[in-house]
């Protein structure tokens, strides 16, 4: 039953942040939805791998293809 609490608080952090990383990075937004895929999932590493994000500098192209993704 924990794994479910986990996993559900996983996709929520992910729905709030996945199109800020998606304008960051696309190759980050890739790795982390395969990530989100897996059978068991760690809240503590998908926040590192987002914090790790913020720190790239957008590009044209993927804030652009973030925006029309919103």
């Amino acid at each position: 039953m924990a794994y479910k609490h986990v996993k559900k608080e996983c996709e929520e952090l992910w729905a709030k942040y996945k199109y800020y990383v998606l304008s960051k990075s696309h190759n980050a937004y890739l790795d982390i939805r395969e990530y989100l895929k897996e059978k068991e999932v760690d809240i503590v590493y998908l926040q590192e791998k987002i914090q790790s994000v913020k720190d790239i500098k957008e590009s044209k192209k993927d804030f652009h293809n973030a925006i029309l993704h919103v």
